[in-house]
This record gives C-alpha cells, sequence and structure tokens, in this order.
C-alpha cells in the first residue's frame, strides 16, 4: 500500500501551485442564460464512501445544453462516457442536469464571472445513496493560454478533503519555485497530523489549456484545473493505492498578491458543502445561500441537504489582511478567500463532521 497523504505524500499539496500573474476577471452580471453554458469546459468530480473515487471530464457543451465528453479519467484510468447529458441554467445561475447520464440530485451554481460551476450531488442518483459527491467545472475561456510560469515562484494556501480509509480534510500552506518544484510550509488534518513532505517532493506542469499535473513521484495521479485568473487550482487525485484505495479532493489559491478587509465577506452567496466520514450515514452535501454582513454575522437563507431542506443556525466569522478566514467559536473552523474575492473555500470539523464548502457569488 503506499500513502500519499499530503504531508506524507507529494499529492495534496500539487494543486497549491495553482496561482500565477493572469487575466483580469470578466465584470460579474447579475443574470445567466443558457448561452453562459455554452462552450468548452473541464470538469473534476470527487466522490465519498461506497462510491469513493473521482473523474476528470473534458466536455464541451451545445447551445442547447447537449453535452460532448471529448475525454474521460478516472481512479481506473482511461474511460468513455456513453450516456447522454444536458445542462440549463435558470436566471439566477442555478445549473441542472437531464439525460441518461444525468442525476436529479446534480445541482450547481454558477459564479459572477461565468466560468466556473460548483455543484453537489448524491451517488448514485436515485435509490440508497451509497455516496455523496461535489464537482467544479471551468470554463475555457476563448484567449486565455498557460505556461510554466504561470506555476512558478508561487505562495498558496490549500485546503482538501479525503475520501476512504482516511476521510476528513487536511489543510495548508506551501510555495513553488521558479521551476515548479513545490514546497509545504505547513500542513495540518482532521486527525491532527502535522507532518509535511520534503521540500521539492514533486513539480508543477501546466499545459496551455490550463490543465495541471504533477511530475515525480508524490501525486502520478493528479488532475487539475487552473482558473482563467491564473489564481487558483482545484483537482482530484489517488492519495491511497489500495486496496482499500483513498481519494482527494483539492483548491489551492494564491497567497500575498492581495489585500483583504472584513467587508469583503459582507454580501449573499451560494455555498456548496461535501461533508465526508467513514461510513454513508456520516456523509452528506449540503447546498444553499447565506448572507454576511459587514460584522461578518452569517445568515442562512436557504439550506438544503440530501434528506431535503433543513435549518442551520447562524454564527460569525473573520477575514484576515491575507484572505484567511476564520471562526472564534470553531477551532477547526478555517478558509481562504480567492484572489478577486468572488468565492471562498473552507474546511472544518463540526459534530465529529469533517466537511470542505465552497461559497462564491
Amino acid at each position: 500500500m503506499t500513502r500519499m497523504r499530503l504531508q506524507n505524500f507529494a499529492c495534496l499539496v500539487s494543486l497549491a501551485v495553482a496561482f500565477g500573474c493572469g487575466q483580469t476577471e470578466p465584470p460579474p452580471s447579475s443574470a445567466f442564460s443558457q448561452a453562459d453554458l455554452t462552450g468548452a469546459w473541464d470538469r473534476i468530480w470527487f466522490t465519498t464512501n461506497d462510491a469513493a473515487g473521482w473523474a476528470f471530464h473534458s466536455l464541451t457543451v451545445d447551445a442547447s445544453g447537449q453535452v460532448t465528453f471529448n475525454g474521460c479519467l478516472n481512479q481506473s484510468g482511461p474511460c468513455t462516457v456513453t450516456a447522454t447529458v444536458a445542462f440549463g441554467i435558470d436566471a439566477s445561475g442555478n445549473v441542472t442536469a437531464t439525460g441518461t447520464g444525468s442525476s436529479p440530485t446534480l445541482h450547481g451554481t454558477m459564479n459572477a464571472a461565468k466560468n466556473l460551476i460548483f455543484a453537489t450531488a448524491s451517488v448514485p442518483s436515485t435509490g440508497t445513496p451509497s455516496g455523496y459527491s461535489i464537482q467544479v467545472f471551468r470554463k475555457r475561456v476563448p484567449g486565455v493560454t498557460w505556461t510554466s510560469a504561470d506555476v512558478a515562484n508561487l505562495a498558496f494556501a490549500y485546503h482538501s478533503l479525503h475520501s476512504g480509509p482516511n476521510a476528513g480534510w487536511e489543510r495548508g500552506a506551501g510555495t513553488t519555485d521558479g521551476t515548479g518544484s513545490l514546497t509545504v510550509t505547513s500542513s495540518l488534518t482532521s486527525a491532527g497530523s502535522s507532518q509535511t513532505p520534503p521540500p521539492g517532493f514533486a513539480t508543477v506542469q501546466i499545459d496551455a489549456q490550463g490543465l495541471v499535473t504533477l511530475a515525480g513521484p508524490g501525486a502520478p495521479s493528479f488532475q487539475g484545473v487552473m482558473t482563467s485568473d491564473k489564481k487558483t487550482i482545484f483537482g482530484v487525485l489517488t492519495t491511497t493505492v489500495g486496496p482499500p484505495a483513498s481519494y482527494g479532493f483539492m483548491a489551492l489559491l494564491a497567497t500575498g498578491q492581495q489585500t483583504f478587509a472584513q467587508a469583503d465577506l459582507a454580501t449573499t452567496w451560494n455555498f456548496r458543502a461535501l461533508t465526508s466520514g467513514f461510513a454513508v450515514a456520516t456523509s452528506s452535501w449540503m447546498r444553499g445561500t447565506i448572507q454576511i454582513d459587514a460584522a461578518g454575522a452569517v445568515t442562512f437563507l436557504s439550506s438544503t441537504n440530501q434528506n431535503g431542506p433543513t435549518t442551520v443556525n447562524g454564527f460569525s466569522i473573520q477575514l484576515g489582511t491575507t484572505g484567511g478566514i476564520s471562526r472564534a467559536d470553531l477551532a477547526s473552523y478555517a478558509g481562504q478567500m480567492s484572489f478577486h474575492k468572488d468565492f471562498f473555500v473552507r474546511t472544518q470539523t463540526l459534530s465529529g463532521a469533517d466537511s470542505l464548502s465552497i461559497a462564491a457569488r
């Protein structure tokens, strides 16, 4: 059995290299249409429990929402998608799917820049769930290309979630040098481990389409995407080669390039959360809308999990000048805001459950 947990393995850290000098984000829009889905996308898909695993899809969505799968890779290797899928979007940016390969539980939200979709779903799509998933769609913006310079000389914070025997969260910080070689400077898991891999355990590689992989023994399975502003990498990987195997989802966000203030949190956010436990009964997904005021008070305007609408009590969070997010009454809560302040990622343990959430506007 080969173990690759970020502190124990080069994999999880790899995403950290996600932040090069980037493009300017397009101005946000308050209305969405089917045309916003049209184009080329990459999707990463991470699942828990008996359905534990990951998938990476390259796909094209036509004007009617019909999907053509151009590439498929999962934890077992290359794959082929034969089912039909079509995506639809409403004026509020809510994304759903239809077709023989769709899930009625899949529900996503497009961000204001219209180049990312964050979604959750149950697995399988009908019947008793054997696991739950979080998905990230990244649009290939025409005219945006990437080079090795985009993953060089970067400082980053990362948040990750694992499924399988190593279920739980991991987070930390690190850097890359001029060649993309990775060094993790700090790391912490929900189990309390703070071990980091040796400096230079892997090298981040990126192609012209912004697809990210790792060179070296640390994380050979890593598949990721860099956002069009070149400030974040989302990815998936196999963290332990089994049996039984473990898998990871990661988000790495550039740091040290932007200054933040508490007021940057004050707006309405759509969130997607995934809890990864050691059994289906202790895992879940949740989605909804939150309002954060100028003092950091969080109010849940809506929330739904796999069992239906649910009520979540509010709390308060604080945003530091470097984009780190904390919660005074919950020590395990930590997050990072994106460079353009349009989404944030957090991990936490609450009532014994380890989760990762992405909130976007």
